[in-house]
C-alpha cells in the first residue's frame, strides 16, 4: 500500500492534501498543470470580473484547490463520479480555508460508469 494512503495525506504544490484509496495520490509532475493554469488565468484580461475553474475528475481536489488558493478572486467547480472522493475534496477545501462560496463539488456520472443510476 502506498505510504500516502497509510498516512492519509500527500504533499502537492504548496499544500498537504488528504487522500484515501478513493482518490489518486497527487503527483509532483501534475504541479505543472497548476502552474500553467495560473499563468493562463493571469494572462486573461484584468477587466474580467470573475474567473471560474472547472476540474473534471477532481478526486482529492488538489488541482482545483491549489489554483483557488493562489487567487481569492477565483472560484471553481470540482466534478467527480465518486461521492467518497468528493468528501475528501470538501475536507481539503475546508483545511485550506477556501470558502464554500468559492468552490462547489458536484457528483456526476456518465452512462459508461457502472455506479450510474
Amino acid at each position: 500500500m502506498p505510504l500516502a494512503y497509510v498516512i492519509g495525506s500527500a504533499p502537492f504544490f504548496k499544500h498537504e492534501f488528504l487522500v484515501s484509496e478513493d482518490t489518486l495520490i497527487p503527483r509532483a509532475d501534475s504541479e505543472v498543470a497548476v502552474e500553467e493554469a495560473l499563468a493562463w488565468l493571469k494572462g486573461l484580461a484584468a477587466a474580467a470580473t470573475t474567473k471560474r475553474v472547472l476540474d473534471l475528475g477532481t478526486g482529492s481536489g488538489c488541482l482545483l484547490l491549489s489554483v483557488l488558493a493562489e487567487d481569492e478572486r477565483l472560484s471553481g467547480v470540482g466534478v467527480d463520479i465518486s461521492e467518497r472522493a468528493l468528501a475528501i475534496a470538501r475536507r481539503n477545501a475546508e483545511k485550506l480555508g477556501i470558502a464554500r462560496s468559492r468552490v462547489e463539488f458536484v457528483l456526476r456520472c456518465v452512462g459508461v460508469y457502472r455506479g450510474c443510476g
